[in-house]
């Protein structure tokens, strides 16, 4: 868990969201290959939904270093460009254009100016991180790569332990669109959403209707 703990609670989220997609994406679709080849296509349901779920783990966690390195290579663009300005009007201005979404609202605008100004100050006499990626940066893209994978897992075990492949198709179904119902109910509690299950109920809406594009564009 402290693997998974390395990313932001919203990613962690945006991850399971995107496996259980993708899972889902394959065993709607998959009465027509076990119609077809019945306990081997079983067989091959699960090998398809393990190979693409690692698949796009391993994609996921590409595309989490490659944010890494863009997030850095911006912020240390703003540091060169803070370090050739030509005085703290110009400075403020910078630091206006990245940080008044964050912080500006609340302050009034002599207060967000005297920050602004101040702020720069102090880093343009800082020495700007190195733009590279860190041990951590390859934790978090392990962990993307993990939580991708791990979504797989409750499509497969109905397998194990049901002799009836269309049985098990039928469970595994039911327990990734609950796996998504979860989702959404324990993320509206943990933000303090005044109604949980009604976000648990438009997260499996959310869910059914990526599952049911990727289905009608062939995914």
């Amino acid at each position: 868990m402290s693997l998974v703990r390395t990313l932001d609670p919203s990613t962690r989220l945006a991850e399971l969201v995107f496996g259980l997609v993708m899972t889902l994406s394959f065993t709607l679709t998959a009465s027509v290959l076990l119609r077809e080849q019945g306990h081997g296509g079983a067989r091959e349901l699960l090998y398809a939904i393990f190979g693409c779920n690692l698949a796009w783990g391993v994609i996921d966690g590409g595309l989490y270093l490659l944010g890494q390195i863009v997030e850095r290579g911006r912020k240390h663009r703003l540091w060169i460009a803070l370090r050739s300005t030509r005085d703290e009007r110009e400075a403020e201005a910078l630091l206006s254009d990245e940080l008044d979404e964050l912080v500006g609202r609340g302050l009034e605008p002599a207060e967000r100016s005297s920050l602004y100004r101040s702020l720069g100050q102090k880093l343009r006499a800082l020495d700007p991180a190195p733009v590279r990626l860190t041990r951590e940066d390859w934790r978090g893209a392990l962990a993307s790569c993990w939580l991708v994978f791990l979504t797989g897992i409750p499509a497969a075990l109905p397998f194990f332990f049901i002799a009836d492949p269309f049985v098990a198709l039928r469970i595994s179904n039911a327990l990734l669109l609950l796996l998504l119902f979860y989702l959404g109910e324990r993320t509206a509690r943990a933000l303090g959403f005044a109604h949980p299950l009604r976000a648990g109920a438009s997260f499996l809406a959310f869910g059914i209707l990526l599952v049911s594009v990727a289905i009608a564009l062939g995914g």
